[in-house]
């Protein structure tokens, strides 16, 4: 290759590697706010919105079956001529449903967790458009997959803004990325791979792949929930539905589980 074909090539390599860093730090971006605002958002909502009540409904299904197990143990009792003995009944219960009471807490725990999240101080579009472009500023500079060969004091700091953005502290994301170019001026810079036309292929060839996942990692995150319930919690009319649904479904567990208990007074 004469030396004009070379560098042409050699000048194409170099953009479509920094076309490639753009392209992969926007999706480490994106994945970033998937995790850790979008998904707690739209779970905070639906929890609110639908959870408390599926919540309810899964607590009365696993009190009737308690019930109906309280039933077969007493009868179990009176099948071998003995006295139920209604204390060690209870004893195996508690034993037996320890995995649902555990489930319960869970769903407590996440509904509380969501609760806070709801009703928590929300930012602007403004202000979480601001966090966002500092993030995405960081990753520019700092992500190690965008930006090998990193120094020290740059891993220290990206781990800092990765910590900070997982806790929502967004005030702390957005000083600390304001760091960010005193860290990479001190450093005089730190390379983003050789140079060289097999240094800037193999380096191509690494932000593809890296890319690839992203995209693969961001649309497998998007399918399941609770990015899914995002369009049915846009829909007031679905939500309302469902709710009403729900709500009957409860009044219906209700009553059977006051049938359960009324029996089982009659029986002993």
């Amino acid at each position: 290759m004469n030396e004009v074909g070379f560098n042409g090539k050699f000048s194409r390599l170099r953009l479509r590697r920094e076309v490639l860093r753009e392209e992969c730090a926007n999706l480490i971006e994106l994945h970033m706010h998937l995790v850790n605002v979008v998904g707690p958002n739209v779970k905070s909502r639906y929890m609110v919105k639908i959870g408390v009540f599926e919540h309810r409904v899964y607590g009365l299904e696993t009190e009737i079956l308690r019930w109906q197990r309280r039933f077969t143990l007493r009868q179990m009792a009176l099948n071998r001529g003995a006295k139920p003995d209604f204390a060690a009944i209870e004893a195996q219960l508690d034993a037996e449903f320890a995995q649902y009471a555990e489930s319960v807490k869970r769903h407590l725990r996440e509904m509380a967790e969501a609760t806070a999240t709801f009703h928590a101080l929300k930012m602007s579009d403004e202000e979480m458009t601001a966090v966002r472009a500092a993030y995405l500023d960081a990753a520019k500079k700092l992500h190690p997959d965008v930006n090998p060969g990193q120094p020290n004091a740059a891993r220290d700091l990206w781990h800092q803004i990765q910590k900070a953005y997982e806790a929502r502290d967004w005030s702390n994301v957005k000083f600390l990325a304001g760091l960010v170019e005193s860290v990479v001026r001190g450093e005089n810079g730190f390379a983003v791979g050789a140079d060289g036309m097999a240094g800037l292929e193999a380096s191509i060839a690494k932000l593809e792949a890296k890319c690839r996942e992203l995209r693969g990692r961001n649309a497998a995150l998007k399918a399941r929930p609770p990015f899914v319930y995002k369009e049915f919690l846009d829909d007031a009319d679905e939500v309302d539905a469902r709710r009403n649904r729900l709500l009957a479904q409860i009044k219906a567990l209700e009553k059977s589980v006051g049938e359960y208990e009324e029996a089982w007074n009659n029986g002993k």
